[in-house]
C-alpha cells in the first residue's frame, strides 16, 4: 500500500505510468463486446468500500478499453482465476492490436496488489482505474455533493511507499455531478481536482475499479470505459 499524504501527491505520477503503458501497448483494441452478467440498473446511494478491502471472487473480471485523443486505443483485462486461503491471483492482459502480453499476480485477499516485490507494467491500469473508488469510500453518492479528501488519509494499493518527504498534504476536492449507465450499470459521475490534476471518472461504490475515467496529461486527453465484465 502506498499513501498521497504528506510523502506526495501520487496521482500525477499515476497518471504518467498508465500513459507510458499505453504507449508501449499501442492502440486498435477490438471491438466493445456485450456488457456482463450484472444487469443491475441503480447503484447504491452510499459509498463505502475501499479498493484496499475489496474480496474478490473467482471469476470475477473487468475488461477496459484506452482511447487517446491522438487516436490510439488499447485493451485491458482483469481476471480472478483463483481464491484459495486468503490469496488471490489474477490474470492481467494487455492487448494492441494482434500484439497481447499477459502476466499473473498473486497477493493476499484485499491487497493483492502488493503480493509481489514488483508489480508488472499490466498492473498500472488497474491501480490508476482504483483511485476514484478509494475517494468515495464513507460518502454518499448523489448529484450536487461534494467533499475534500486529505491526501495523508488517501491510500490505495499497488506501489511501493514513498519515502517521508516534507511536503504538506494537500487537498483533493470530489464532486457528484450527475448519473451514467456504463454496459448497464448505472454509476456515478464524479470530478476530481488537487493543485496540479484534474480527472472525471464514473463510479459505483461496491466495485474496485471506476468503470469509466478520463485524464489529460501534456494536452493528451485519454479514457478508458469499461467494455465487458462478469461479477459472480
Amino acid at each position: 500500500m502506498f499513501s498521497i499524504g504528506d510523502r506526495q501527491v501520487i496521482i500525477a505520477v499515476l497518471l504518467a505510468a498508465t500513459m507510458v503503458l499505453a504507449g508501449c501497448s499501442g492502440g486498435g483494441g477490438p471491438t466493445p463486446t456485450d456488457g456482463g452478467t450484472d444487469s443491475s440498473t441503480d447503484a447504491d446511494a452510499e459509498a463505502g468500500v475501499s479498493a484496499d478491502s475489496y474480496q474478490w471472487a473467482e471469476g470475477e473480471s473487468y475488461t477496459y478499453e484506452s482511447d487517446a485523443s491522438q487516436g490510439s486505443s488499447s485493451r485491458y483485462t482483469w481476471v480472478v482465476t483463483d481464491v484459495n486461503d486468503g490469496a488471490v491471483t489474477a490474470e492481467l492482459t494487455s492487448s494492441f492490436g494482434s500484439q497481447s502480453q499477459t502476466v499473473n499476480i498473486t497477493g493476499p485477499q484485499g491487497d493483492v496488489f502488493n503480493g509481489t516485490d514488483q508489480n508488472p507494467p499490466q498492473s498500472f491500469t488497474f491501480v490508476l482505474l482504483q483511485i476514484p473508488q478509494a475517494l468515495i469510500q464513507g460518502e454518499t453518492l448523489e448529484p450536487g455533493n461534494s467533499w475534500t479528501v486529505s491526501s495523508d488519509e488517501f491510500q490505495v494499493s499497488g506501489a511501493e511507499p514513498q519515502e517521508q518527504s516534507q511536503e504538506q498534504s494537500q487537498e483533493v476536492n470530489v464532486s457528484v455531478t450527475g448519473t451514467s449507465q456504463i454496459q448497464g450499470t448505472q454509476c456515478y459521475d464524479v470530478e476530481v481536482s488537487t493543485a496540479n490534476e484534474t480527472f472525471s471518472a464514473c463510479v459505483r461504490e461496491d466495485w474496485p475499479f471506476a468503470l469509466e475515467m478520463t485524464f489529460t496529461l501534456q494536452s493528451q486527453t485519454t479514457t478508458y470505459t469499461l467494455v465487458d465484465f462478469d461479477r459472480p
